[in-house]
């Protein structure tokens, strides 16, 4: 089975990426990733000699890159994405490029090879911020109007043709969304800390 994984730099795509290749022996990765300030190649130094293992460089908006990368894959899984509601306040333009355009970029190349799954990983940040340090679930039609740039592009795609209606009208496939809290724990990546 080939698997591409997008974002696999990153902190949570790059342990992603390894459990992988560890659980499964039969299993091929091509990790597509841009290496902005989240992706980090130290993240994967464990297993870049693995034949099992191709790191593909570059950005989920360009077509030719995506095509190249997914060519052959039977599932997609999409990590990359803009992340810190910090850099959505000051930068939302790069949210909606790469989390809103690439993932349609990622779409259409899925449809165009016919790759078999894919799934969207996403943040609970669509729900918004937590009054009076409480959560209260909801379902996406009741995305906060206080999400930040960074929870309302993944919403976004989730909601509208992007991806939602999208991808049951466009691709014959399971299209899926995950939405994972905040996540820790050790790594080679200093991306998180205040700057």
């Amino acid at each position: 089975m080939r698997l591409a994984v997008t974002g696999g730099a990153g902190f949570i795509g790059s342990n992603f990426v390894r459990f992988m290749l560890n659980r499964y022996d039969d299993l091929e990765v091509v990790n597509l990733d841009k290496l902005t300030y989240a992706g980090n190649l130290e993240n994967l130094r464990d297993v870049e000699d693995d034949p099992r293992y191709t790191f593909v460089k570059g950005d989920i908006c360009d077509s030719v890159v995506v095509g190249e990368a997914l060519r052959g894959a039977d599932a997609v899984v999409n990590f990359a994405a803009e992340t810190h509601v910090d850099r959505s306040i000051s930068g939302p333009q790069d949210f909606i490029r790469t989390d809103v355009l690439g993932t349609h970029t990622l779409l259409e190349a899925v449809r165009a090879l016919g790759v078999k799954r894919y799934l969207q990983i996403s943040t609970d940040e669509v729900y918004g911020s937590t009054e009076s340090g409480s959560f209260t679930p909801c379902f996406i039609t009741c995305m906060s109007r206080k999400a930040t740039s960074w929870g309302k592009a993944p919403s976004i795609i989730e909601n509208t043709e992007a991806f939602g209606g999208y991808a049951k009208a466009r691709i014959p496939l399971p299209a899926l969304g995950y939405r994972e809290k905040s996540a820790y724990g050790e790594a080679p990546d200093n991306h998180n800390l205040p700057a």
